[in-house]
């Protein structure tokens, strides 16, 4: 594809603007999570049943050995959890039930989705997610003013789980937001510091079988597994007139379970304990769950593409990528359990480089840092086996200057 009237002018330097409910919603997340003691204590922890074989199936070894076991410690392509480290025997021997506000025939990620939906309509008797947690994991009475507020969201849900209920923001607006998650304070010099980036040149690759051809044995085993399963994928440019496509209960869902995995694999290799009762594992779901709602704002509020992957005709996992000036961006890459465990993250760095290597505009893929430092040892090393460098300097090499595409 031919790269015509390319921009090459300095991007602003100036710190993107965010809208006041963006700034809003992630304050109430981060206070929210200093509450998250307080609330496992209070209220019980219904999900874990729902959640617990996925899981176990992600921490027993018998379900991390062979290759497959780099698709779940790749995670997101910016994650900031450790990822590589085997449990052994997990268990389960007590079952968990609980009187609920949830209504029999829905599920508590349906009702944290229905609540967050309200909040970013705008209705601000929802602005509150600490409110949301005690509600839908309590037990508030059926006539109480949180219980009537539930039941309200919940009507008003699209019968379709896969359809879009975010709010319409321009364009401009959206590419605003993406300045920052882009890191565009260090290319711009607006940081003195500098959060080393994973990347790879693809000037000079012809096909991508150039670039898998390069690579070690097991990874190329990886990529054609990853390449020959069913996913079907659609993409969806992200635009000003209609909300995000991935603000679906369909797309929350892919995060939440992701995050899920994340944390409570965090919070069991942080302890030694793979024990999903106990309150440590508790509190990791939480936590995974404001992550969630965090991640799900930042992502419909920016400008890009969504590549939606289904398997059975369910979306299982979706990719946010954005092209800016001459470099395509993996921005976040979220994974339900299915995914995780039939290469979804090895299909959609193969399909990311593919799009790359055929765009003229492109000369380095970006998949970002390694955790909050940037140098996150377990993905820093998984993405580099896959001819991805962590460059210190990475925005002498990563050209965002230029427009959106």
């Amino acid at each position: 594809m031919a790269c015509t009237g390319h921009a090459m002018s300095r991007a602003n330097s100036a710190a993107a603007p965010r809208s006041s409910l963006f700034v809003w919603l992630l304050v109430r997340v981060v206070a929210s999570v200093a509450l998250i003691p307080s609330l496992v204590r209070s209220f019980v922890h219904l999900s874990t049943c729902r959640h617990r074989q996925s899981i176990e199936t992600e921490f027993c070894p018998q379900f991390l050995s062979g290759t497959n076991v780099d698709d779940d410690t790749a995670m997101s392509f910016g994650e900031e959890e450790e990822a590589q480290r085997s449990l052994k025997n997990c268990t389960d021997n007590n079952g968990v039930t609980t009187d609920s506000a949830i209504p029999s025939n829905d599920d508590p990620i349906r009702c944290l989705f229905a609540w967050i939906a309200r909040a970013i309509s705008g209705d601000e008797r929802y602005d509150d997610i600490g409110v949301a947690l005690s509600t839908i994991f309590g037990r508030p009475a059926r006539d109480s003013e949180q219980y009537i507020m539930l039941s309200e969201a919940m009507s008003l849900l699209p019968s379709n789980e896969d359809q879009p209920t975010g709010i319409v923001i321009p364009i401009e607006e959206r590419r605003l937001n993406s300045l920052g998650p882009l890191g565009a304070g260090q290319w711009s010099g607006q940081l003195k510091e500098k959060f080393p980036h994973s990347l790879l040149d693809v000037k000079d690759l012809e096909n991508i079988s150039e670039w898998e051809n390069a690579l070690p044995r097991t990874c190329r085993q990886n990529l054609r597994k990853a390449a020959s399963m069913n996913y079907s994928v659609l993409a969806s440019p992200i635009t000003g007139d209609a909300p995000a496509p991935q603000s679906s209960l369909s797309h929350f869902r892919c995060i939440v379970e992701h995050q899920v995995r994340l944390g409570v694999r965090k919070a069991a290799i942080s302890t030694g304990d793979c024990n999903v009762d106990n309150e440590i594992d508790a509190v990791a779901y939480f936590d995974a769950l404001c992550q969630a709602v965090c991640r799900f704002v930042g992502s419909t509020r920016m400008a890009g593409t969504i590549y939606e992957y289904r398997l059975n005709e369910r979306i299982v996992m979706f990719i946010h990528e954005v092209q800016k000036g001459h470099v395509l961006r993996g921005q976040w890459c979220y994974l339900n359990d299915e995914a995780s465990t039939s290469f979804g993250w090895f299909r959609a760095v193969r399909d990311l480089v593919g799009r790359a290597v055929e765009d003229d505009c492109i000369d380095v893929v970006d998949l970002g840092p390694n955790g909050s430092s940037g140098r996150l040892g377990s993905h820093a090393e998984l993405k580099r086996r896959y001819g991805f460098d962590l460059i210190e300097d990475w925005p002498m090499v990563a050209d965002y200057r230029g427009p959106f595409f």
